[in-house]
């Protein structure tokens, strides 16, 4: 499966074992990134695409084939990159 954006591909999967949803989002100024009306701060430049996908009750950001940032619930970690 793969994930393009403006005919540029974001992230490629291989047969996910169940239906998954996912949104696209652009890095702003200052490494933002808005999801879920918060502002997340990731180490990335400004005009970045993020594909964010929901596995269980965590939302993990791939940008460029790598996991950058996972968020768990309500809270928050940095275990990637």
């Amino acid at each position: 499966m793969d994930f393009s954006y403006l005919g540029q591909s974001v992230k490629r999967i291989s047969k996910p074992l169940r239906q998954q949803t996912a949104t696209t989002r652009q890095v702003h100024t200052g490494g933002l990134v808005k999801f879920k009306q918060r502002r997340i701060q990731l180490d990335l430049p400004k005009g970045t695409h993020v594909v964010v996908l929901r596995e269980g009750g965590d939302y993990i950001f791939y940008a460029r084939d790598q996991v950058v940032f996972r968020m768990t619930g309500q809270e928050k970690c940095h275990p990637c990159i």
